[in-house]
């Protein structure tokens, strides 16, 4: 269905490290890359988010050739104690312009929205409106792990776009309102961590120790997905683009195949109200910085 596809971000840390829990292929040749951006393309995908952080990725972008794509790229973590902060914003991005070999991109995305709430918060902003001012970026925004951060940012700087963190697990910013907020602000909302970094297609019996705590939940999820007649990868994806408020789903592919099973549900409609129940707030659960 087109405009679920229009939706699709190809989420491209896989094209530059090794990552996710259940990544057994390990990073993207760059043979598989020029596959993957060539069908992409005749496939209407328009998107992709990348970030300086993910190794190689930007670099590898460059080389296969994006300057076709709306491409969204994130500046780095910041240090407080740095000397020229505004400078480091700057040089961060104009390395990322470099790679991707691109004169300017769709967007730019503090790594880590802490840095506006801090005591150089003022400084980073506007090294952001910079960029934006200066016609090389069109859009500036965060990316956020929790509703939280994103209220409080809101209270003292205008942003353009909001990443972050929605699956069938992890529903916090639709249950918390944020989502519909962000809309009527005409803030556009991406969601990432589709699949949960990949723990959501893992096999109940081939789960960590670590995430028995919640296998009943497992379980509940693996019960919905046979009434539905679907399997894990299509739930996570119809799921997260059958949500109408949210602007664009970042979705990390490593090979060709999986972007082929993503289109494919792409096609399924669901209601997004039966994972209702799957709905968990605890964070040693959906926030996969805090896993061991």
């Amino acid at each position: 269905m087109d405009k679920f596809i229009k939706k699709i971000s190809l989420g491209s840390v896989q094209f530059g490290t090794n990552y996710g829990i259940s990544n057994t292929k390990g990073k993207t040749s760059i043979n598989e890359l020029k596959r993957i951006i060539s069908y992409a393309s005749k496939n209407n995908i328009e998107n992709i988010d990348t970030a300086a952080m993910y190794g190689s990725s930007e670099k590898n972008l460059g080389l296969v050739g994006v300057s076709n794509f709306k491409i969204v790229s994130k500046i780095p973590p910041i240090d407080d104690n740095l000397d020229n902060i505004q400078q480091f914003v700057i040089d961060n991005f104009m390395n990322s312009l470099k790679s991707l070999k691109m004169n300017s991109i769709r967007g730019v995305l503090l790594h880590d929205a802490n840095n506006l709430l801090g005591v150089n918060g003022d400084r980073v902003y506007k090294a952001l409106q910079f960029l934006k001012k200066s016609g090389l970026v069109s859009k500036i925004g965060i990316s956020v792990y929790n509703p939280f951060q994103v209220e409080k940012v809101m209270e003292n700087f205008d942003i353009d776009i909001v990443q972050g963190p929605v699956n069938i697990f992890d529903q916090r910013f639709i249950s918390s309102g944020l989502i519909s907020k962000l809309s009527l602000k005409g803030i556009e909302f991406e969601s990432r961590s589709v699949f949960l970094q990949g723990l959501a297609l893992m096999d109940n019996k081939h789960l960590p120790n670590y995430f028995l705590k919640w296998i009943g939940l497992f379980n509940s999820f693996k019960r919905i997905l046979n009434e539905l007649h679907i399997n894990p990868v299509q739930a996570c994806i119809a799921f997260s683009l059958a949500l109408k408020d949210i602007e664009r789903v970042v979705i990390g592919i490593e090979d060709l195949s999986q972007l082929k099973e993503i289109l494919l549900a792409s096609n399924i409609e669901i209601d997004t109200h039966i994972f209702q129940e799957l709905s968990c707030e605890d964070e040693m659960l959906i926030n996969p910085s805090l896993w061991p």
